[in-house]
Parts: structure tokens; sequence; C-alpha cells
């Protein structure tokens, strides 16, 4: 087993700002992919900090979702993302990989 984690930070005052990392394997791995939110600072009401996991490679499907998490058993691609409005926000993206 083994843990692949990117840090992600980002920050917008007045607007919306996004970050997104990928973690690519070369073959189809067996993986739990979720994201953490560590810090959220906000600037004005309604400040807002979101990360998801957007889209993954499983199986050779590409699927585009909206979720915290993600398990798969042949995926070679996660993408997780940071959304911000009004706000300054740092959050990992974490990939544990099961063989």
């Amino acid at each position: 087993m083994g843990i692949w984690e990117t840090v992600m930070a980002v920050g917008a005052i007045n607007t919306s700002w996004s970050h997104t990392v990928k973690h690519t394997f070369s073959t189809g791995r067996s993986v739990w992919g979720y994201t953490m939110l560590h810090d959220v600072l906000v600037y004005d009401d309604p400040g807002r900090a979101n990360a998801r996991v957007i889209q993954v490679v499983d199986g050779g499907t590409t699927k585009n979702v909206d979720w915290v998490g993600f398990f798969g058993n042949s995926v070679t691609s996660i993408t997780y993302r940071l959304d911000v409005n009004d706000a300054w926000a740092r959050a990992s993206g974490v990939t544990q990989i099961f063989d």
C-alpha cells in the first residue's frame, strides 16, 4: 500500500478561483482517492471553499464526477479540485494505492 498526497492552496478576493491536481498511473491500480480541506479563511460573506474529486479514469472509462471520494479497481488517473469564492483555502488530494 502507498499514499500519494498533493497539497493545493488558492485564494481569491471578490471573485472565484480554482486549482486542480491530477494523479496518474501507468497501469490500472486499486485506489481510494479523497480530499481533505485543511484551512479556510473567508474574506467576505458568503465566502466558501470546496475540495472535490472531479474526474477519474477507471477501467478505461472517463467519469466526470463531483464527489468527496472515489474507490476504483482499475484507476489510471484521478483529478482533484479546490474551489474558492471570496476566501483562501488549503486542501489535499490524497490517493491511497492498495496493490
